[in-house]
């Protein structure tokens, strides 16, 4: 499905190329994610409690990707709204398997840890080519 996901949002990005320039904008990202450690609490007939170191393998398929919309006000040029979709994914580490979970053959999230958010975005006065901008 998130592969689904990314092969729309690219072909609405191709198909609205002339969009994109007026004030709706659609972007694809990757890139290197990580993920502190957590505490893990397992329940039933194998119960512990552990901390949990993680790796993210963010170029490893499937990799760390997202992909967004955004859309520019008219009535106030300098903030927008967006829409995120996210795919990461993280592996417990060597630590975590050599001391607390030996006796597993694999811990992880490799399915997708998948958000979709949406976001206010403020962007900065353009300074040469570049528009920086900010989410929360």
């Amino acid at each position: 499905m998130a592969a689904r996901i990314l092969g729309m949002a690219i072909g609405l990005l191709a198909a609205s190329t002339g969009a994109a320039q007026a004030e709706f904008q659609f972007s694809a990202y990757g890139g290197w994610q990580t993920a502190p450690h957590s505490l893990v609490t397992v329940t039933g007939t194998d119960a512990r409690e552990f901390t949990a170191g993680w790796e993210g393998r963010s170029f490893q398929m499937p990799p760390y990707y997202g992909v967004r919309a955004t859309w520019w006000m008219d009535f106030a040029p300098a903030w927008g709204i967006s829409l995120d979709f996210t795919h990461a994914k993280v592996y417990a580490d060597e630590e975590t398997f050599a001391n607390d979970i030996a006796d597993w053959d694999r811990f992880e999230f490799s399915d997708g840890i998948n958000f979709l958010t949406v976001n206010g975005m403020y962007r900065y006065q353009k300074f040469e080519r570049f528009e920086p901008y900010a989410g929360l």
